[in-house]
């Protein structure tokens, strides 16, 4: 071996030792590392406030765990070190270091496994003091996916400041903006067992640190000012703080034209739907049940119907905002879309000047229901649509039915098809479970719906305030949906098969229209039938409501 080897190795060692020194500084300006901690000190400051941290091995500083709270539980998991590629990996995504791994996460708001769902919305700061008791506060237990999961037992106590940790403010600088785009997630805490009155504050403080003033939502603005709970004045009651703090997660960017290709001047423009009627039924059943299941996935895995080549689509309005994974909070855009979808068939059918037209009209739609529920398996929409032609205004049409299925000699068929139809409705609690199973499936999205919903409507009962609160109906069908999900994920099922995953790609093979693609995105189903109207106002939408269902009233008998 020659003389020159040990100083080449050497001189490398340096150039090494420089390299991890720099890495190992950038880490440490970093929010959410906390430096070699306790794996219960570390829990325990989940506790406090945000929904992440980092931490690594004191004996080996290349080893990193990733702590989380999501869902009111804590989970632990490593972040692997390839000592070969030399690259960090958390999910499926790869990074030459721990900073741009955990960066990618935060700034795509994506979910870091499939299995939980959790993502990485707001660091835990290091606190500037640590507590002797910090380590008492969660027990450690087992939740069968790999995980680490803790339960909580206690509350965080701020005590002495811990020795050898960086100095990072409780709080933000008041200054702060937060980007739009990462508006939407509600960090929770378990809720209690018994709710009691005087919890009421400490509940408000655990269910969002972040309220968003509707008002900012306005236009194209890409940032808005965040102000905590706190800070609110104290005349505010609970009720109002809840009510605000939901409306500002949902509102309509409408000052954009949608539609290219027909022009919206009022409501319920019959000429609008007569042009609509015709793209429906040029298209066919294929297509429009293709269309539909595109959207639903699109609004489940947060890609607003792409483009061919854009990696991450990110929301650029109001209403995409709310279209992401593990939403945790209201879907208010699946309640919405649910209900616009049923109003928009009932329009397309009754606002149509030629009974044939209707004919051919209720005979597509009856072929789309089929088409999602046994080629699709898209029962979130087909029960949308089945609600639609459950309407009087088309149920009751006795000679429309006969002529859409040819069977004028035969009635006990028309009754059978109703039958068969009324049947599919979801209306009990039973039944729900079916129309969730589309969701249940999506382990991203399905157990951050109804946390937030129940944990209103406990706050907030129905008979103290309106506003914000979905009905019971609503409340029982995400509840429904979440415990569809509990029990296929207890089963290991809900892991590996996953109905986003199984149909995208086998949906985007599908040539449809554009103008097909253009009239059924929801955006455009409220244009057609409400116009630019504020849908966070639950006052204006029923309004509305109440309008279209007049109007449909008084239309004559076909």
């Amino acid at each position: 071996m020659s003389e020159g080897v040990p100083v080449l190795t050497g001189a490398l060692d340096k150039i090494v030792s420089h390299s991890d020194d720099q890495e190992e500084g950038e880490i440490s300006e970093q929010p959410w590392f906390h430096g070699s901690l306790n794996p219960k000190i570390a829990f325990s400051r989940l506790l406090s406030s945000g929904s992440f941290l980092v931490t690594n091995d004191e004996h080996d500083r290349l080893s990193f765990c990733l702590y989380m709270k999501w869902n009111g539980r804590c989970f632990r998991t490593d972040i692997p070190f390839n000592p070969i590629t030399k690259k960090y990996s958390l999910g499926s995504v790869e990074r030459n270091s721990i900073v741009d791994l955990i960066n990618f996460y935060i700034v795509n708001q994506l979910p870091v496994s499939e299995d939980i769902g959790a993502v990485l919305f707001s660091p835990i700061v290091v606190p500037q003091f640590s507590s002797m008791n910090e380590s008492e506060t969660c027990v450690p237990l087992v939740d069968g996916t790999g995980h680490e999961e803790y339960g909580v037992f206690g509350g965080f106590n701020p005590g002495r400041r811990g020795l050898g940790s960086p100095q990072y403010a409780l709080t933000p600088p008041t200054g702060r903006r937060l980007n739009r785009n990462r508006i939407r997630y509600l960090p929770m805490n378990e809720k209690p067992s018994h709710y009691e009155n005087f919890k009421l504050n400490k509940s408000l403080g655990n269910l969002t640190s972040i309220y968003c003033d509707p008002s900012n939502f306005c236009g194209r603005t890409l940032s808005l000012q965040t102000t905590s709970f706190t800070d609110l004045t104290n005349k505010d009651t609970a009720s109002q703080r809840l009510t605000g703090m939901c409306q500002g997660f949902v509102n309509y960017d409408l000052a954009l034209t949608f539609l290219t290709f027909i022009d919206v001047a009022r409501i319920l423009d019959e000429d609008v739907f007569y042009f609509v009627g015709k793209i429906l039924l040029n298209a066919g059943v294929d297509a429009v049940a293709a269309c539909l299941a595109i959207e639903t996935a699109s609004i489940l895995t947060l890609n607003w119907l792409p483009d061919s080549g854009d990696s991450i689509s990110l929301p650029s309005d109001g209403y995409s905002l709310l279209l992401w994974p593990a939403a945790n909070g209201y879907r208010r855009d699946l309640f919405n879309r649910d209900r616009f979808l049923s109003l928009f068939l009932t329009a397309s059918i009754v606002l149509q000047k030629e009974v044939d037209s209707k004919a051919a009209l209720l005979a597509l739609w009856m072929d789309v229901i089929e088409k999602l529920t046994s080629c699709h398996k898209d029962y979130f929409t087909a029960n949308a649509l089945a609600n639609g032609i459950c309407v009087d205004q088309i149920l009751n049409q006795k000679s429309l039915w006969e002529q859409a299925f040819g069977c004028k000699e035969n009635p006990e068929a028309v009754d059978k098809l109703k039958s068969l139809l009324l049947e599919r409705r979801v209306q009990g609690a039973n039944s729900i479970e079916t129309a969730a199973s589309c969701l249940a499936q999506i382990d991203v999205c399905v157990p951050n719906i109804a946390p937030l919903v129940e944990e209103l409507y406990r706050v907030q009962p129905p008979d103290v305030d309106f506003g914000g609160i979905p009905p019971v109906p609503l409340l029982q069908k995400l509840s429904v949906a979440k415990g569809v999900y509990s029990r296929q994920r207890k089963n290991g099922a809900i892991c590996i098969d996953l109905w986003v995953k199984k149909r995208w790609l086998e949906l985007h093979t599908i040539q449809i229209p554009d103008d097909l693609h253009s009239a059924l995105k929801t955006e455009n189903l409220l244009l057609l039938l409400m116009g630019p109207v504020d849908i966070s106002r639950n006052d204006v939408l029923e309004d509305y409501c109440r309008k279209l269902t007049k109007t449909l009233s008084l239309l004559s008998d076909s």
